[in-house]
């Protein structure tokens, strides 16, 4: 009886170890593969959900005049916040026509008639948070620590430098009619809606 017995514990032991050895290469290999990767995340990201969701943006020909006539108002009906600071975020799409180009930005107007900028696209070099926190479709609460959400910002901004900026800057000229997306982060109203800064996340030729 008891050498059945531990005949029986033998084999459960062996079916269903209290402990698997594991090599440290093995080890690593894992905890590489499950370490947050914002690249990846970025990429998926941007295919999957914030092409998808362009036309989620408001209308610059309906936010500008908005802002224009009560700027709070406007914040409350369009803009996106987190917490409870002062900076806020618009995600904005629209045709307009551009009237100025330098180094870090392109000037566009809505009206045909006008060569006032209503916009300013940016085309320098993109910092913020407005491509990660403007569309609304990231939520902090899903990711375990402030590094990984800081890190998507660094990427997204980093894909808009990489591939968004240098086909816009080949293709686009004064005089060129475009359509446009894009995302405002207004830390300052004073300056940040006179015009408006935009990051650009996609740019098409009219």
């Amino acid at each position: 009886m008891l050498v059945g017995l531990v005949s029986f514990c033998a084999v459960l032991l062996y079916v269903f170890p209290p402990f698997r050895v594991v090599s440290l290469e093995t080890a690593t290999r894992k905890t590489e593969a499950e370490r947050f990767n914002p690249k990846d995340f970025v990429e998926r990201f941007w295919n999957d959900r914030l092409l998808k969701s362009l036309d989620q943006a408001v209308d610059a020909g309906t936010l500008l005049p908005a802002i224009k006539q009560d700027p709070q108002s406007a914040r409350r009906q369009y803009g996106r916040q987190l917490g409870l600071g002062n900076i806020y975020y618009y995600f904005v799409e629209g045709r307009a026509r551009v009237v100025a180009i330098t180094p870090d930005a392109i000037s566009l107007s809505l009206s045909e008639a006008s060569s006032k900028p209503d916009l300013l696209l940016v085309v320098g070099n993109i910092s913020g948070n407005a491509v990660r926190d403007g569309t609304g479709l990231i939520n902090v609460n899903d990711f375990p620590n402030s590094q990984e959400f800081n890190q998507i910002s660094a990427e997204l901004n980093r894909r808009i430098e990489t591939i968004v900026l240098p086909e816009l800057r080949q293709k686009i000229f004064v005089g060129t009619n475009v359509a446009f997306v894009g995302c405002a982060e207004i830390q300052d109203e004073a300056s940040d809606l006179q015009p408006i800064r935009l990051i650009p996340i996609q740019v098409q030729i009219r």
